[in-house]
């Protein structure tokens, strides 16, 4: 107050107080007077960016972005001359430079920048593996997630990502399973995937019975009762690569192929044997005729070249009625022999059997004669 210390630089006053000002006239008349400097400081603006987000927006209000800042009032804006007010400082949706503005109660202000950071959600396209039939599915097969963005795959059981699978490349059951995609950024999409499993059909064979020189019909229901419906087809291999031309009319012996297809589309292929018996070779030489004898039919030369087997014998073509005593044959006619084979097939011949009488003879003992020849071929003596 009493004038006795000059300011070194009046013109920049930069410590709040109590200052003086000297006015001197022209007349050499002096006036002193207080002026007082108040100068307030800046608030405190601590900005910690946000943790960066994934396709979520930005609360840039929260109070862990400005923690450690002095108390006052904040404001937030587009621009670091705090011109542009945003309109929704709770949901910012862009990523980019915004500005946080903190006015003091002296209304002091400090404007900072804030980086934000919302990265996209990696695109994750999931393209259904193809059923199988009882084989299991490989879902880090890449064609499964062709067209997706880069990043880490991980499988999962759930759709909240808690459990993963243990064994995604060979998933053996049928069900909704889900793909997670992570990318640089860390963030993460998750879709499901939808594996099917068909089962194999049932497929029941029973060999057909072994028939005597006749075709089988491999696609009598009989063959494949207890089998699953579906379509059937046949072939003469195991690869099902050659169809049979007649599968109702097999005239070979062998091992061919009936597939099951179910509705779905699998199939199961299985062998069935066939077993067509040649009939037996039967020759017949009908037996000399005879003069009021017996014949024997099971004589051994009236079927000489036949092949080896069972012999029967009887009286009619149809094998019905059984002739009570081969070895003696009284009568003339036809009779038949039958040859079963050890497969149990059969060939039925008949064999003309003559028996012819014997022819009457009378005779007449022709007179005596005295000293005189008799001729016996005098028709009198075998005249009837």
């Amino acid at each position: 107050a009493a004038a006795t210390t000059s300011l070194a630089n009046p013109s920049s006053i930069s410590t709040s107080g109590t200052y003086y000002i000297k006015l001197t006239s022209t007349q050499g008349c002096l006036v002193i007077k207080p002026v007082t400097v108040t100068i307030n400081v800046l608030p405190k603006l601590v900005v910690t960016d946000p943790e960066p987000t994934c396709d979520q927006p930005v609360d840039l209000t929260s109070v862990i972005i400005t923690a450690g800042s002095d108390a006052g009032s904040l404001s937030y804006f587009s621009d670091a001359a705090g011109t542009i007010s945003l309109a929704d400082p709770k949901a910012i949706m862009v990523s980019g430079t915004y500005y946080i503005k903190l006015t003091n109660p002296q209304g002091c202000s400090v404007i900072k920048p804030v980086t934000v950071t919302i990265n996209a959600l990696p695109k994750l396209v999931i393209t259904n593996p193809p059923a199988t039939c009882d084989q299991p599915i490989n879902l880090t097969n890449p064609a499964i997630t062709a067209g997706s963005d880069a990043g880490t795959l991980s499988y999962f059981v759930d759709a909240a990502s808690k459990t993963p699978l243990t064994n995604p490349s060979s998933i053996s059951a049928s069900g909704t399973y889900y793909i997670q995609l992570t990318n640089a950024q860390g963030c993460s999409m998750i879709k499901p995937v939808a594996v099917t499993i068909n089962p194999l059909p049932k497929l029941v064979i029973t060999n057909p019975p072994a028939t005597c020189d006749q075709p089988v019909d491999l696609t009598n229901a009989t063959i494949t009762a207890g089998s699953d419906a579906g379509t059937l087809s046949y072939f003469s291999d195991a690869a099902a690569t050659k169809p049979l031309a007649n599968p109702s009319s097999i005239i070979a012996n062998g091992t061919y192929y009936i597939q099951l297809t179910s509705t779905q589309g699998c199939s199961v292929i299985k062998p069935v044997t066939v077993t067509i018996n040649a009939l037996p070779k039967l020759v017949i030489t009908n037996p000399p005729a005879t003069c009021d004898q017996s014949i024997d039919l099971t004589s051994a030369a009236i079927t000489a070249g036949s092949d080896a087997g069972t012999l029967n014998y009887f009286t009619d073509a149809a094998a019905t009625t059984p002739l009570a005593n081969p070895s003696a044959i009284t009568v003339s006619g036809t009779y038949y022999i039958l040859l079963t084979s050890a497969q149990g097939c059969s060939m039925i011949q008949p064999v003309t059997v003559t028996i012819h009488p014997l022819p009457k003879l009378v005779i007449t003992n022709p007179p005596a004669t005295c000293a005189q020849p008799v001729d016996l071929t005098n028709s009198a003596i075998t005249a009837d």
